[in-house]
């Protein structure tokens, strides 16, 4: 879909319409600010954001499930979750040799998703702290 693009933001992916994720949709992607995933998409495609970097990855409180390495190798600052439930993965390998900062995750489900055990060696910080 937009892999190996240079962009400075994807904000407005809503406008096209698609709420299913392409596997690999942003591989090797770079983004100088924020992709904001559009409310409705239940999914992050297989690698996703392989290779990709950006300042700002923001997932909508719809998302229920991580494919495999769909974060592997990603440079990112931060990872923002919206909803309120930790969303299930496939594997072990959703965050391999991920390089994230910060992940956000609503205030009230920060120990849900520590206990989820999503990223191993990664923590989760409550969604007040973040500040763009």
């Amino acid at each position: 879909m937009f892999r190996g693009g240079s962009f400075k933001s994807l904000k407005e992916l809503g406008l096209f319409g698609k709420i299913i994720m392409d596997n690999r949709a942003f591989e090797q992607t770079k983004v100088e600010g924020l992709i904001v995933i559009p409310e409705g998409c239940k999914e992050i495609s297989s690698g996703a954001f392989l290779g990709a970097s950006a300042k700002t990855i923001e997932l909508p409180s719809t998302i229920s499930f991580l494919n495999g390495n769909c974060f592997q190798n990603v440079r990112v600052d931060n990872l923002i979750f919206h909803g309120s439930k930790p969303p299930r993965i496939q594997g072990y390998w959703e965050f391999m040799y991920a390089n994230i900062k910060h992940i956000y995750v609503p205030d009230e489900s920060v120990n849900a998703y520590r206990l989820a055990n999503l990223a191993q060696g990664l923590g989760f910080e409550p969604l007040s702290e973040y500040h763009p």
